[in-house]
């Protein structure tokens, strides 16, 4: 069922693998691709929560990855849906709560913003890590970007020093994306 429902997304759904919530939050290859572009210039990116793998394909296309999540099932999805494209990386299982990102030259953050009973979180205050551990990860990697809510309040950005783009696919918006430090153009 989750296959079908991702061949809007994906273009290899049929030998990929799903939960509703990852799909459900995953970005597309389109998009995945359009964001994958800024770290051209980036030789190791990491790809913190990387959830079902999403983000990850266009990432994997780019720069030598490494997928971090703190669950070990979306690690093992998300490395089998980048080997669906013939892509590869490394995988590490980290709480991002209880220590630092891996040594990358860039990072890509997708914090989860749905509840464990599947619920929306509608404001970045609650989103899981808390994104408010970029402004701790800056020190060491500068170039961040980090994924979120295409509904986010602007105004609960405000501490951060960063671009702010919004991206629509075929009409529809999909998502806020924070850039920050050498991977802002704006």
């Amino acid at each position: 069922i989750l296959r079908r429902k991702a061949e809007g997304k994906f273009s290899r759904a049929a030998a990929m693998y799903f939960t509703r919530a990852g799909l459900e939050m995953a970005s597309g290859e389109t998009i995945s691709r359009h964001r994958a572009a800024r770290f051209a210039p980036f030789a190791r990116v990491a790809d913190l929560c990387c959830g079902i793998g999403g983000d990850a394909i266009g990432l994997a296309q780019r720069a030598a990855l490494t997928l971090v999540d703190r669950d070990p099932l979306h690690l093992s999805m998300a490395a089998a849906n980048l080997a669906a494209y013939g892509l590869q990386a490394n995988e590490k299982e980290i709480d991002l709560t209880a220590a630092p990102p891996p040594d990358s030259d860039a990072l890509w953050f997708d914090p989860a913003r749905r509840v464990e009973a599947g619920g929306r979180v509608f404001t970045v205050r609650n989103y899981q890590p808390p994104l408010a551990l970029i402004h701790q990860w800056r020190a060491r990697t500068p170039a961040i970007s980090a994924k979120l809510s295409p509904g986010v309040a602007l105004a609960e950005l405000s501490d951060f020093d960063c671009e702010i783009e919004f991206i629509s696919h075929h009409g529809d918006l999909k998502e806020c994306v924070m850039w920050f430090g050498p991977l802002a153009t704006a």
